[in-house]
C-alpha cells in the first residue's frame, strides 16, 4: 500500500498492468486512503474501480465526531472527480469504539447510524470496517476496536439497532412546519474554512442543500461541479466546502438553498444571479452577505 509506503506509486502501477495482463476482461484494483490515491493519479488511471479508504478518527489528528460524515463525503466526492468516470467504492470506513479519546462506544454508534443513512440516501457502495475486533492491533491502542462484533463472535450492544435496521436517523429533524435552512457558522473573509448550517421540518433524506458564494460580482457553486450538492445528516445538520480555490477566500456572499433530492441544479459558474430555477424549485434558501 502507498499509506504504509510498501511499494511506490510506479511499483503499483507495475504490478496492476502485469495483473490485468494475466487476467484480461477482469476488474483490477487497489484499495488505499483516498489522499493517497489523490496524491497519485497514475494509480487512478491504471485501475479499473476505484477502491478508496476513509477514516475521519485518523485523518488530519482527528475529525470531530459530528463533522465525520461531512468530512467523508466530500473526501469521497474528491475521489469521484478524480477517477475519470470509473466506479468509486468506499472500500473502508468505519470508527473505533475504544481505546483513547473520541474512540467511544457511543461516537462508533453515531457514525455508524449516520453513514448508513448517507450511504442509502447517495446510493454508495461501501465495506464498514469491519466484522470482527482483531486483538493483534495496536495502531495507538484503538486498532483491535473497530468490530461490530467482538472477536470471539459474541455481538456487541451498540450497532444492534442498525445493523437490524431500526434507526434511520429520518426521524429527528422531520415534523410538521415551513422548511427552513439556516447557517450556524460560516469563516470570515480571508479564512479558509467550510459553512455549516441545518435544516428544519424535513425528512434528510429527502432533501439536499446547494451552495453558492459570490466573488467579484459573479455566483460559483461549492465545493465542486462535480459535488453541487451537499447530504444532510439525519440530524438536520450539514456542512460545506465554500474555499475550494484562491479566489474563494475573497467572497462576499453566502447562498444555500434547501432543494428535493429529486432535482439536479443547472451549473452555476459565474453567473451574474442565482439561476431562478433553483429559486422556485427550493423548498427554503439562505442568503447572507459577510
Amino acid at each position: 500500500m502507498l499509506l504504509t509506503n510498501q511499494v511506490s506509486a510506479s511499483q503499483l502501477v507495475a504490478y496492476i498492468n502485469e495483473v490485468k495482463a494475466a487476467v484480461p476482461g477482469v476488474p483490477v484494483t487497489t484499495a488505499d486512503t483516498f489522499d493517497k490515491l489523490l496524491a497519485n493519479p497514475s494509480v487512478l488511471a491504471a485501475v479499473d474501480v476505484v477502491y478508496a479508504n476513509y477514516y475521519p478518527y485518523w485523518s488530519a489528528g482527528g475529525i470531530p465526531i459530528n463533522d465525520a460524515i461531512g468530512f467523508t463525503y466530500d473526501k469521497h466526492q474528491q475521489v469521484i472527480a478524480a477517477s475519470g468516470g470509473k466506479p468509486v467504492v468506499m472500500s473502508e470506513v468505519g470508527w473505533p469504539d475504544a481505546g483513547s479519546g473520541t474512540a467511544t462506544t457511543a461516537n462508533a454508534a453515531q457514525h455508524l447510524r449516520e453513514f448508513l443513512s448517507f450511504a442509502r440516501a447517495t446510493g454508495t457502495e461501501y465495506l464498514y470496517f469491519e466484522a470482527f475486533d482483531e486483538l493483534w492491533k495496536d495502531e495507538g491502542g484503538v486498532g483491535s476496536h473497530w468490530g461490530a462484533w467482538n472477536r470471539d463472535g459474541t455481538a456487541k450492544t451498540w450497532p444492534a439497532p442498525m445493523l437490524a435496521g431500526e434507526m434511520s436517523g429520518d426521524e429527528v429533524i422531520a415534523g410538521p412546519g415551513t422548511p427552513l435552512v439556516e447557517f450556524s457558522s460560516y469563516p470570515a473573509i480571508g479564512i479558509d474554512g467550510v459553512l455549516r448550517g441545518y435544516v428544519q421540518h424535513v425528512v434528510p433524506n429527502d432533501a439536499r442543500i446547494a451552495c453558492y458564494i459570490r466573488v467579484g460580482g459573479s455566483w460559483w457553486m461549492k465545493p465542486f461541479q462535480t459535488a453541487p450538492l451537499t447530504w444532510v445528516r439525519g440530524d438536520g445538520t450539514w456542512m460545506c466546502d465554500i474555499v475550494t480555490h484562491p479566489n474563494d477566500l475573497n467572497a462576499t456572499d453566502l447562498a444555500a438553498y434547501l432543494l428535493p433530492d429529486w432535482y439536479d441544479p443547472p451549473d452555476v459558474l459565474g453567473l451574474p444571479s442565482i439561476p431562478s430555477e433553483i429559486v422556485s424549485t427550493a423548498l427554503a434558501s439562505k442568503q447572507i452577505a459577510r
